[in-house]
Protein backbone atom coordinates (compact mmCIF):
# COMPACT_ATOMS: atom_id res chain seq x y z
CA UNK A 1 0.00 0.00 0.00
CA UNK A 2 0.98 3.81 -0.85
CA UNK A 3 0.72 6.11 -3.02
CA UNK A 4 1.33 4.47 -6.11
CA UNK A 5 -0.71 1.84 -5.20
CA UNK A 6 -3.49 4.13 -4.23
CA UNK A 7 -3.13 5.90 -8.35
CA UNK A 8 -3.30 2.79 -9.43
CA UNK A 9 -6.35 1.96 -7.98
CA UNK A 10 -8.05 5.26 -8.87
CA UNK A 11 -6.81 5.06 -12.04
CA UNK A 12 -7.95 1.49 -12.88
CA UNK A 13 -11.79 2.98 -10.55
CA UNK A 14 -12.64 5.54 -13.70
CA UNK A 15 -11.11 3.11 -16.86
CA UNK A 16 -13.19 1.13 -18.91
CA UNK A 17 -10.97 -1.50 -17.65
CA UNK A 18 -8.06 -2.04 -15.96
CA UNK A 19 -5.35 0.23 -18.10
CA UNK A 20 -2.89 1.09 -14.49
CA UNK A 21 -0.24 -1.50 -13.45
CA UNK A 22 1.90 -1.24 -10.57
CA UNK A 23 5.22 -2.70 -11.34
CA UNK A 24 7.46 -3.37 -8.88
CA UNK A 25 8.46 -6.85 -10.03
CA UNK A 26 9.74 -6.19 -13.69
CA UNK A 27 13.49 -4.59 -13.98
CA UNK A 28 12.30 -1.43 -15.63
CA UNK A 29 14.43 0.82 -13.60
CA UNK A 30 18.45 0.03 -13.30
CA UNK A 31 20.62 1.00 -10.35
CA UNK A 32 23.83 0.68 -8.65
CA UNK A 33 24.20 0.88 -5.29
CA UNK A 34 24.81 4.26 -3.81
CA UNK A 35 28.19 5.26 -2.38
CA UNK A 36 28.95 5.40 1.11
CA UNK A 37 28.27 9.05 3.03
CA UNK A 38 30.44 10.64 5.42
CA UNK A 39 28.86 10.75 8.82
CA UNK A 40 30.09 14.23 10.51
CA UNK A 41 28.99 12.72 14.22
CA UNK A 42 30.93 9.74 13.81
CA UNK A 43 33.75 10.55 11.63
CA UNK A 44 33.39 7.65 9.07
CA UNK A 45 31.43 7.10 5.83
CA UNK A 46 28.73 5.16 6.55
CA UNK A 47 27.38 2.21 3.86
CA UNK A 48 23.77 3.05 3.39
CA UNK A 49 22.44 -1.04 2.71
CA UNK A 50 20.09 -1.05 -0.16
CA UNK A 51 19.53 2.50 -1.39
CA UNK A 52 20.77 2.80 -4.26
CA UNK A 53 21.20 5.34 -8.10
CA UNK A 54 19.21 4.82 -10.98
CA UNK A 55 21.41 4.37 -13.76
CA UNK A 56 19.00 4.28 -16.73
CA UNK A 57 15.41 2.53 -17.81
CA UNK A 58 14.40 -0.26 -19.55
CA UNK A 59 12.07 2.39 -21.90
CA UNK A 60 11.57 -0.77 -24.23
CA UNK A 61 9.44 -2.17 -21.99
CA UNK A 62 7.59 0.36 -20.69
CA UNK A 63 7.15 1.69 -24.48
CA UNK A 64 5.35 -1.59 -25.13
CA UNK A 65 3.03 -1.57 -21.92
CA UNK A 66 1.92 1.79 -23.16
CA UNK A 67 1.32 0.78 -26.67
CA UNK A 68 -0.94 -2.41 -25.33
CA UNK A 69 -3.30 0.29 -23.59
CA UNK A 70 -1.42 -0.05 -19.76
CA UNK A 71 -0.07 2.84 -18.29
CA UNK A 72 2.62 1.90 -16.10
CA UNK A 73 3.04 3.22 -12.47
CA UNK A 74 6.37 2.45 -11.34
CA UNK A 75 7.99 1.97 -7.70
CA UNK A 76 11.08 3.17 -7.31
CA UNK A 77 12.59 0.80 -7.27
CA UNK A 78 16.13 -0.02 -9.18
CA UNK A 79 17.90 -3.52 -10.14
CA UNK A 80 21.45 -3.72 -10.27
CA UNK A 81 23.02 -5.78 -12.48
CA UNK A 82 23.94 -8.64 -9.68
CA UNK A 83 20.14 -8.81 -9.33
CA UNK A 84 19.65 -6.62 -5.96
CA UNK A 85 17.03 -4.52 -5.34
CA UNK A 86 17.38 -0.93 -4.29
CA UNK A 87 15.35 1.57 -2.97
CA UNK A 88 15.95 4.79 -5.31
CA UNK A 89 15.00 8.51 -5.04
CA UNK A 90 11.53 8.89 -7.22
CA UNK A 91 12.58 12.35 -8.18
CA UNK A 92 16.13 10.51 -9.34
CA UNK A 93 14.19 7.65 -11.35
CA UNK A 94 11.66 10.45 -12.71
CA UNK A 95 14.91 12.04 -14.17
CA UNK A 96 16.74 9.25 -15.51
CA UNK A 97 12.92 8.40 -17.72
CA UNK A 98 12.44 12.04 -18.55
CA UNK A 99 15.25 11.68 -20.69
CA UNK A 100 13.46 9.03 -23.43
CA UNK A 101 9.57 10.34 -22.75
CA UNK A 102 7.64 13.41 -23.79
CA UNK A 103 6.46 14.84 -20.93
CA UNK A 104 7.59 14.95 -17.50
CA UNK A 105 5.13 15.68 -14.48
CA UNK A 106 5.93 16.04 -10.70
CA UNK A 107 3.13 14.26 -8.69
CA UNK A 108 3.07 15.65 -5.26
CA UNK A 109 0.61 16.32 -2.47
CA UNK A 110 1.15 19.87 -2.17
CA UNK A 111 1.17 20.07 -6.24
CA UNK A 112 3.54 23.14 -7.31
CA UNK A 113 6.07 25.09 -5.81
CA UNK A 114 5.36 26.99 -2.95
CA UNK A 115 6.34 30.71 -2.57
CA UNK A 116 4.70 32.63 0.55
CA UNK A 117 1.96 30.55 1.29
CA UNK A 118 0.83 30.10 -2.85
CA UNK A 119 1.45 27.74 -5.31
CA UNK A 120 3.62 29.34 -7.70
CA UNK A 121 1.68 29.19 -11.27
CA UNK A 122 5.06 29.71 -13.49
CA UNK A 123 8.73 30.09 -13.12
CA UNK A 124 11.48 30.50 -15.49
CA UNK A 125 14.59 28.15 -15.59
CA UNK A 126 16.59 30.98 -14.07
CA UNK A 127 13.90 31.60 -11.38
CA UNK A 128 14.09 27.93 -10.50
CA UNK A 129 17.76 28.17 -10.37
CA UNK A 130 17.71 30.67 -7.67
CA UNK A 131 15.31 29.07 -5.81
CA UNK A 132 15.14 28.77 -1.92
CA UNK A 133 12.94 25.27 -1.46
CA UNK A 134 14.37 22.72 1.13
CA UNK A 135 14.15 19.05 1.58
CA UNK A 136 11.63 17.13 -0.96
CA UNK A 137 10.79 20.36 -2.92
CA UNK A 138 14.36 20.98 -3.66
CA UNK A 139 15.43 17.96 -4.40
CA UNK A 140 12.39 18.38 -7.14
CA UNK A 141 13.66 21.60 -8.32
CA UNK A 142 17.55 20.48 -8.26
CA UNK A 143 16.05 17.58 -10.57
CA UNK A 144 13.73 19.86 -12.86
CA UNK A 145 16.70 21.80 -13.30
CA UNK A 146 18.99 19.10 -14.78
CA UNK A 147 16.11 17.94 -17.04
CA UNK A 148 15.56 21.32 -18.75
CA UNK A 149 19.15 21.67 -19.14
CA UNK A 150 19.81 17.90 -20.18
CA UNK A 151 17.04 16.87 -22.35
CA UNK A 152 14.59 18.19 -25.43
CA UNK A 153 12.18 18.89 -22.56
CA UNK A 154 11.11 22.66 -22.83
CA UNK A 155 9.24 22.44 -19.66
CA UNK A 156 8.23 20.60 -16.43
CA UNK A 157 4.80 20.69 -14.66
CA UNK A 158 4.76 20.02 -10.91
CA UNK A 159 1.32 19.06 -10.02
CA UNK A 160 -1.19 17.34 -7.69
CA UNK A 161 -2.88 13.91 -8.43
CA UNK A 162 -6.48 15.24 -8.06
CA UNK A 163 -5.51 18.10 -10.63
CA UNK A 164 -3.42 16.26 -13.43
CA UNK A 165 -6.35 15.83 -15.57
CA UNK A 166 -6.42 19.45 -15.62
CA UNK A 167 -2.63 19.70 -16.19
CA UNK A 168 -2.60 17.28 -19.16
CA UNK A 169 -6.15 18.38 -20.59
CA UNK A 170 -6.11 22.31 -20.34
CA UNK A 171 -4.29 25.44 -20.79
CA UNK A 172 -4.90 26.49 -17.49
CA UNK A 173 -3.31 24.14 -14.72
CA UNK A 174 -3.21 24.39 -11.01
CA UNK A 175 0.60 23.21 -9.78
CA UNK A 176 3.36 25.19 -11.24
CA UNK A 177 5.15 25.16 -14.74
CA UNK A 178 8.83 25.55 -15.13
CA UNK A 179 10.12 26.23 -18.55
CA UNK A 180 13.45 27.05 -19.96
CA UNK A 181 12.59 30.61 -21.23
Amino acid sequence: KGPNSELVNAINRHASHEVAIGLTEERLVYAKKAEKVYDPLTNEFVDLGFVGEPTGANTRRIHQLLEQGNIPILWSIGHSSDGQIHNCNADHVGEVLAQEFDQYIILTKIGGYIRDGSIVKELTLDEARAHTADSGMGVKIETIIRVLENTKHKSVVIASPQNLLRELLSNDGMGTLIRKV
